[in-house]
């Protein structure tokens, strides 16, 4: 039975079977059930844990904004596993990963885009079809409206966890495997299933 450890930097991955995670896994060449439809990352939220995400699919109230969303939002994760309709995953970063990671600047960033919309325009210019990878050849980051492995990727940038030039180029599934197996900071991933295994365990520091 795995009992995780959970911290801030962690990325928490989603595998859906709902049409859009279907279509999602279909535009970046993934196996629905198995690759990521949708990812987002732990952070220090009032000195426990939150799951911090970019979606329009989650019907739950955010943390913030006390209602449910389109874009930038925060969780408990407890919460989100729960009521899920599919898999989710518990990637922890690596000694790699945290070797000069700093978790305030994690939580400066998602704090600072608190307010950030959906980029629906830049996920689906994430995609592996379609001249997607022409489109991520030589598109440009923006950062104002942020969809969930753009502010994922940007989020690592700024914590010194992952050095990368454009943050605006990730699906899901390319950033799950270019972080763990290209660039070492994620370790290999373990479902997360009863909720009762899912206590936050963060006591402070990274």
């Amino acid at each position: 039975m795995y009992h995780p450890v959970f911290q801030p930097g962690d990325l928490i991955g989603f595998s859906g079977f709902d049409p859009p995670s279907i279509v999602v896994n279909v535009a970046t060449l993934g196996i629905p059930g198995r690759d990521l439809t949708h990812v987002g990352q732990l952070i220090e939220w009032r000195g426990k844990l939150a799951l911090a995400e970019s979606t329009g699919l989650c019907g739950l109230p955010c943390l913030y904004h006390e209602v449910p969303v389109f874009g930038v939002q925060f969780h408990p994760l407890a919460d989100r596993v729960r009521t899920y309709r599919g898999r989710v995953w518990h990637y922890p970063l690596t000694k790699l990963g945290r070797r000069d990671f700093d978790p305030r600047a994690l939580r400066r960033f998602w704090w600072r885009h608190r307010n950030a919309g959906y980029d629906l325009t830049q996920a689906i210019d994430s995609r592996d079809l379609a001249f997607g990878w022409l489109i991520r050849r030589f598109g440009r980051e923006h950062l104002e409206h942020l969809y969930c492995s753009e502010a994922v990727a940007a989020g690592w940038r700024e914590s010194r966890a992952w050095k990368i030039a454009n943050a605006s180029v990730w699906s899901p599934r390319r950033l799950e495997r270019e972080a763990q197996v290209t660039q070492g900071i994620i370790g290999p991933r373990r479902r997360l299933v009863h909720i009762e295994n899912i206590g936050l365990c963060y006591a402070g520091g990274s």
